[in-house]
């Protein structure tokens, strides 16, 4: 952040400087102060990105001692495996984990279960929990974020609910979770999610593989 605002700076002063030099005329300064104008309103969003965590590069990783770059495969998370997400200068920026994946029908709100309108008999319920390390916009996780998979690759049909959609500022954390429908859920016992945070937009999503519980 700071060295957007040391930029912005050095531009405004040369904006100035241009506008009142001697030597230019008057075309040529509008021509200089259009240019510079330009630039600096690109900065100024370029640094709003930033601020809102759009600027944010993936790292993921358990530990902190072990890290792997976006531009390198990685490895699926298991159950309660942080995934760690860094910004463009290298520090944490927020953290996900899958810690439960279900078929108990008590890991379902009531709400679904009396409805004709949900077959949660097969359906998986995956909770997340999730922080926001040092985003300075509230962060949290949302259904859209999330793809899973059955062994063979193919795409789970989800739900729009979630339960659990508090954003947290930083320093907080909470949970969600979220539904997917199975086929013959009972029988699976393990499913596979890629996570692709909508403020690392264009990162490669990150997968996880956790078994189910019944």
């Amino acid at each position: 952040m700071k060295k957007f605002g040391m930029s912005l700076l050095v531009l405004s002063s040369v904006l100035v400087l241009g506008a009142c030099g001697d030597s230019a005329t008057s075309t040529e300064n509008s021509e200089a102060i259009a240019k510079l104008e330009k630039t600096v309103d690109s900065l100024k969003k370029e640094n709003e990105k930033l601020k809102s965590g759009q600027g944010v590069q993936a790292e993921s990783s358990t530990t902190p001692e072990s890290t792997t770059e976006s531009s390198e495969p990685v490895s699926a998370f298991g159950l309660n495996e942080e995934a760690v997400y860094k910004n463009s200068e290298g520090e944490d920026a927020f953290a996900t984990k899958i810690v439960k994946a279900s078929t108990n029908q008590a890991d379902f709100p009531d709400y679904m279960i009396s409805m004709d309108d949900f077959d949660t008999a097969n359906m998986i319920a995956v909770t997340i929990e999730f922080r926001n390390i040092a985003l300075d916009d509230p962060f949290n996780v949302n259904t859209g974020e999330f793809i899973a998979y059955d062994a063979s690759g193919k795409a789970y049909q989800q739900t729009s609910q979630q339960e659990g959609q508090d954003s947290v500022a930083a320093g907080r954390g909470s949970t969600s979770t979220m539904y997917w429908e199975v086929p013959n859920a009972g029988s699976v016992n393990e499913i596979e999610i890629d996570y692709a945070p909508y403020v690392a937009y264009g990162v490669a999503p990150t997968p996880f593989k956790v078994p189910v519980t019944h």
